[in-house]
């Protein structure tokens, strides 16, 4: 008889970008209405956004990208 398993479990990304063009870079109302909307979205899901690590802050490129991840049950396939 085997211990291994089989689960399958659905995570979302959330990306909230922010243009951040070279060389002027972006602005802090687009970098506020990009969080306030990361903010919502995790209060939504029942996120607490007192810590640090409620979500993650990416550069890509020439952008900023605000990614909330949302992890759903495991299940049996």
């Amino acid at each position: 008889m085997t211990n291994a398993t089989h689960t399958v479990r659905t995570v979302t990304e959330h990306r909230f970008i922010v243009p951040c063009p070279w060389p002027n870079g972006g602005d802090w109302k687009d970098f506020g209405i990009a969080l306030g909307w990361a903010e919502n979205v995790a209060k939504e899901h029942g996120i607490s956004i007192t810590t640090d690590d409620w979500s993650r802050l990416r550069v890509e490129d020439d952008q900023l990208v605000i990614v909330l991840t949302i992890e759903g049950p495991e299940r049996e396939p």
